[in-house]
């Protein structure tokens, strides 16, 4: 088994995703996001668990928009592309008289 990176959970997402790596034994780990323009707007250093790692990351402080996650473990870097997503909830649909503009019967 090796150091390996998994690609976020749900993709695109609005609030919070799961970002997944493995790794063969105990290590440190970085996580880093980086916004399209290359700015680094997260890090965190992890100290992993043989197998599969999960970190649940918050992006709701983010702008929306294309992102990059980084996971180093010192000898290995991997690269994902995640998208925050603010969705609209769609306006109400009114509901219209269905006789209206009917003529009426006296």
């Amino acid at each position: 088994n090796t150091f390996s990176a998994i690609q976020n959970m749900p993709n695109p997402f609005s609030g919070k995703t799961v970002i997944a790596f493995s790794t063969p034994s105990v290590e440190k780990v970085n996580l880093r996001v980086f916004d399209l323009l290359g700015k680094e707007v997260y890090s965190q250093n992890i100290q992993s668990k043989s197998g599969v790692n999960e970190i649940e990351f918050d992006g709701s402080n983010l702008k929306e928009g294309i992102y990059f996650y980084s996971l180093n473990n010192g000898s290995k870097n991997f690269t994902q592309k995640m998208q925050i997503k603010r969705w609209q909830t769609p306006p109400k649909k009114k509901r219209v008289n269905p006789n209206f503009g009917k003529q009426q019967k006296i």
